[in-house]
């Protein structure tokens, strides 16, 4: 993961963990730092718009734990483009404590997609990276479940929806924290690097959860479908 760039400055917001998005041990569940990342690139007016009509769509997100950041805690929140391609950028953000540490890092892949296609469009300009020069791996590489995976229904209500009509990033995070492992891991994560992957759209309806027999991953999907997203402990 990309370390910051030492200039020039950049602009920066400060939030603070709502306490609705931690558990009892008041510790930030991962689906409410995605939502906080999200809320963030809106106050920090980050170009929502890759190109004229087009939509950006994450494609896979990868989360560093430094520590889990506690109820009503004020962090400051700092984002810079970290690559770019033609049809792609990637964004580093991290979330700091007020001492200046480093809490959670988070790199985010976005596709610039044409919503009525489907089909990625070129970025009408490109943006400034902190690193030219950088690679970034854009393929996906989760596998599909193996066989010994268990299944449970995981319905998708009306509120996991967002603005582009199909369910929010953060509801497979919601799923992993839901898990046996994923409950575990809230409580000592330090150091825990998590990835997740959308391969595509998924809808209101009946859907299922699968979870690795080792407690290491996850799938969410419609019913019947492959997997929408998934998300690993690496």
């Amino acid at each position: 993961m990309q370390e910051p760039p030492l200039h020039p400055r950049r602009p920066t917001v400060t939030m603070r963990v709502p306490p609705s998005g931690c558990g009892p041990d008041r510790r930030a569940r991962l689906d409410t730092i995605i939502r906080l990342c999200d809320v963030a690139m809106w106050d920090l007016d980050v170009a929502r718009e890759p190109a004229p009509g087009a939509v950006w769509v994450v494609r896979r997100t990868t989360v560093l734990v430094g520590r889990r950041p506690e109820a009503a805690e004020r962090l400051t929140v700092d984002t810079w483009a970290s690559a770019a391609g033609r049809v792609w950028a990637e964004r580093r953000i991290d979330l700091s404590g007020v001492d200046g540490s480093v809490a959670v890092s988070l790199a985010t892949l976005w596709a610039s997609i044409d919503p009525a296609t489907s089909r990625p469009t070129r970025l009408a300009d490109h943006p400034p990276v902190a690193d030219p020069t950088r690679r970034v791996r854009i393929s996906l590489s989760h596998a599909d479940p193996p066989e010994g995976t268990s299944v449970r229904d995981w319905p998708i209500r009306r509120s996991d929806i967002d603005v582009l009509g199909h369910v929010n990033n953060s509801v497979i995070w919601s799923a992993w924290e839901d898990t046996e492992a994923g409950g575990a891991a809230a409580s000592d994560d330090a150091g825990v690097r998590y990835e997740a992957e959308y391969r595509a759209q998924l809808f209101r309806g009946p859907a299922e959860l699968r979870c690795a027999a080792d407690g290491a991953q996850v799938w969410l999907g419609a019913v019947g479908e492959a997997p929408a997203a998934s998300v690993r402990r690496c």
